[in-house]
């Protein structure tokens, strides 16, 4: 149960408020290279080389180095160009839910499950 919560935030949370964020950013910096090639950019990464069924999904540690890549300059970029309240909140539960997806066993079909 605790991991399917975790799914549920990582998704709406973790992917698509940080390309939210991401764009907000974006348009607050007058900079069409943040506001839109960015975001896109991450999303074609992420399906290619994070996606749980991709075929050329990333190991555990490609995929922990992403994470903190991609959610620690969106919470970078949301601390110094939205709120750094915001930033800062965003980090911790980035944070949070990045530790417990890859400490909680996964529950994927097609995939070991951890023990």
């Amino acid at each position: 149960m605790i991991k399917n919560l975790n799914d549920v935030v990582r998704f709406l949370f973790c992917e698509v408020f940080t390309i939210c964020l991401i764009i907000k950013s974006g348009i607050n910096l007058h900079s069409l290279s943040i506001e839109v090639i960015s975001p896109v950019l991450i999303v074609i990464y992420w399906w290619i080389f994070m996606a749980p069924k991709s075929n050329q999904r990333l190991n555990e540690i490609g995929r922990i180095f992403s994470e903190f890549v991609i959610f620690g300059g969106t919470g970078l970029l949301t601390y110094v160009c939205i709120s750094q309240k915001m930033g800062v909140i965003y980090l911790v539960i980035a944070l949070i839910n990045t530790i417990l997806e890859h400490v909680l066993p996964t529950n994927y079909i097609g995939k070991e499950e951890n023990h």
